[in-house]
C-alpha cells in the first residue's frame, strides 16, 4: 500500500500538480479591499516586462527580473524590479485570467501561497507596490541599509496585483488608470461621485478604450462590499439593509477593522469583549473596562482548559497602555487574577509602573524568592527584572533606575518604551551587564534618561539625581550585590 501511495504522490509531482490555496479559505472576506481600494491603498503600481530570471546562491527560489516600462502611480524611480518566481516552467504557468472579468485574479493566485508567483518571460505585467522601510534586525540585501526604501509586489492576497496584460491599451491597465486619477482626489465623497460618473461612462460604451465594459460589474462590487476604508455611514446602512446574518457580521468586522468610534455600543453588543483590537484603539472611557472583563473571562477559562492561557497576552498589553492613576482598582483586580507564575505578570508590569508600584515590587520579590530555592536563575526569576525595567519608568526612584540600566542586556532589549530603541544597538554591542559601569558619568544619565523615557534632563530633579550619580561609585563591590547572579550559557538560552 505504502508503494502504491508513493508511485501516485511522484505522478502528481511529475504532472505539475499543484495544491489549491486552501489557507486563503478561512479569511474573513471584509479583510479584503475592492479593485479600486486596492489601487488607492498601493504606494506605486507599475508597468513591467518579465526580461530574465537568476537563481541567486542564497536564495532558495528562482527570481525573476523586471523592466520597468511605465508608471502609472506613485514615486518609484527604480528602472527594474524583481520578485520570487514559484517555477519557471511553462506547462505549469497557469495563464492570465479573463479580459473582461476583473472579479477574479490569474489562475496562479489561487494556488501554493495565495499570490500569483508563476510567471513567463518576455510578458507584460501590471504590478502593484507596497513600501516599507529597513528596520533593525531585518535581513540585509546587498547594498541595502537600515532605514533603507523596500519595494515588495503585491497588495493583499487572492487580489489581482500581479495581472498579465497585453499593453496600455489593455482593459485592465485602462481601469486601473482610471482607478488612479479618481483616487488622487484624497476626498471620500468626491471620490464616489467620481466612481459613479465613470460607470456611467462605461455603461455608454461610447469610448470603449478608455472606459472598458468590465467596470461597470466592478464599480458595483465595490459599492457593495464592506470593507475597512468605507465611511460609517456607508457600512451602517449596508448592516441596516443586509439580507442575513452573515452580511451583517461583514459589516460590523469591517466597521471594528476601521476603528470606527460610533460603532461601539453596536460591537460590544455583538461580540462582547472579543474584538480586542477594536477596544484597544478607539479612544473610549468604556474601552478599558471591556478589556478588562474580557480578560478575566478569558483567565477563568485558563484554569479549566490549558490551551486558553495564550489568550490573555495581547488584552495584558492592552491593559498596560491604557491603565491611568485612575484605574487602580481595575488593575488590582487584573494582578490578583494571576498567580506568580503567571507569563501576563511581565505584561502588566508595564502598567503597574504607573498605578500599583509598590505591590509590582512586592510581587516581583515574592516571584524571585519562591523560584530562586528551585531552580536559581530562572524565567520567574527574570520576568522579576523585566518588571523591575517596567517600574523604572518616568517617575521612579534613582535606584530603580540604575538597576534597570545595570541589569542584564537582554531586559534592555525588551523595554516597551519606544525612546529606548535608539539605545538598544549599542547596548547589544557591550560585552556583559558591568559594561554601563565602564561609561562616563555622564552618558551614564544620559542613557537612563533617554530609555526610561524621562524628559526633564533641566530640571531640578534630574540635576539632584546626577549628583547623586556622581557621588555613587557604581564599581564598587558593594554594586555588584544588586546584580542578579551571572547565568551560565545554557541558563540563558533557556531564560531567553
Amino acid at each position: 500500500m505504502k508503494r502504491i501511495l508513493l508511485i501516485f504522490a511522484l505522478l502528481l509531482t511529475a504532472s505539475g500538480w499543484a495544491p489549491r490555496a486552501w489557507a486563503c479559505r478561512f479569511l474573513r472576506r471584509d479583510d479584503f479591499l475592492s479593485n479600486y481600494e486596492m489601487v488607492k491603498v498601493a504606494d506605486a503600481i507599475v508597468l513591467a516586462h518579465s526580461r530574465e530570471s537568476h537563481f541567486p546562491q542564497e536564495k532558495i527560489f528562482p527570481w525573476l527580473r523586471f523592466e520597468i516600462t511605465q508608471v502609472i502611480k506613485g514615486d518609484y524611480a527604480g528602472k527594474t524590479l524583481e520578485d520570487r518566481v514559484g517555477t519557471m516552467d511553462k506547462k505549469r504557468y497557469r495563464g492570465r485570467s479573463e479580459p473582461n472579468d476583473f472579479s477574479r485574479a490569474r489562475p496562479g493566485t489561487y494556488a501554493g501561497s495565495c499570490a500569483a508567483h508563476d510567471y513567463r518571460l518576455d510578458a507584460d505585467y501590471l504590478l502593484f507596490l507596497t513600501r516599507s522601510r529597513v528596520a533593525a534586525g531585518d535581513p540585509l540585501e546587498a547594498g541595502e541599509k537600515v532605514g533603507d526604501v523596500r519595494w515588495k509586489i503585491g497588495v493583499q492576497m487572492l487580489s489581482r496585483d500581479r495581472e498579465e496584460v497585453d499593453d496600455e491599451s489593455d482593459s485592465w491597465t485602462q481601469a486601473v488608470m482610471r482607478y488612479a486619477e479618481i483616487a488622487r482626489l484624497n476626498d471620500y465623497e468626491k471620490e464616489k461621485l467620481a466612481l459613479m460618473d465613470l460607470r456611467r461612462k462605461a455603461e455608454a460604451g461610447s469610448d470603449n478604450a478608455r472606459f472598458p465594459a468590465p467596470l461597470v460589474a466592478d464599480i458595483d462590487r465595490h459599492f457593495a462590499a464592506a470593507s475597512r476604508l468605507k465611511s460609517y455611514a456607508d457600512l451602517q446602512a449596508m448592516y441596516d439593509e443586509a439580507p442575513d446574518e452573515a452580511r451583517r457580521d461583514t459589516a460590523i468586522y469591517a466597521m471594528a477593522a476601521a476603528r470606527h468610534p460610533q460603532a461601539f455600543d453596536l460591537i460590544y453588543k455583538r461580540f462582547g469583549g472579543e474584538s480586542i483590537e477594536y477596544f484597544g484603539a478607539v479612544r473610549d472611557p468604556r474601552s478599558l473596562t471591556v478589556l478588562a472583563e474580557q480578560f478575566h473571562k478569558i483567565k477563568a477559562l485558563t484554569k479549566k482548559h490549558a490551551y486558553c492561557q495564550e489568550g490573555t497576552k495581547r488584552i495584558a498589553l492592552l491593559l498596560a497602555q491604557l491603565a491611568t492613576p485612575k484605574d487602580r482598582p481595575l488593575m488590582i483586580r487584573a494582578l490578583r487574577a494571576c498567580d506568580l507564575r503567571d507569563l501576563d505578570i511581565e505584561t502588566l508590569g508595564v502598567g503597574l509602573c504607573k498605578t500599583l508600584r509598590p505591590m509590582g515590587r512586592r510581587c516581583c520579590t515574592k516571584s524571585s524568592e519562591r523560584n530562586s530555592k528551585k531552580s536559581g536563575a530562572s524565567r520567574s526569576f527574570w520576568r522579576c527584572w523585566a518588571i523591575r525595567a517596567s517600574l523604572s519608568g518616568p517617575g521612579a526612584t534613582l535606584r530603580d533606575r540604575i538597576i534597570f540600566c545595570r541589569s542584564m542586556r537582554w531586559v534592555i532589549r525588551r523595554s516597551m518604551k519606544p525612546t529606548a530603541w535608539p539605545q538598544k544597538s549599542s547596548l547589544q554591542a557591550m560585552p556583559d551587564a558591568l559594561a554601563f559601569s565602564s561609561m562616563p558619568t555622564v552618558t551614564r544619565m544620559r542613557v537612563i534618561i533617554v530609555i526610561t523615557g524621562d524628559v526633564c534632563a533641566k530640571s531640578r530633579n534630574c540635576q539632584n539625581q546626577r549628583k547623586q550619580l556622581e557621588t555613587q561609585n557604581l564599581r564598587s563591590e558593594r554594586s555588584h550585590e544588586l546584580l542578579p547572579k551571572k547565568p551560565r550559557i545554557s541558563e540563558k538560552i533557556v531564560s531567553s
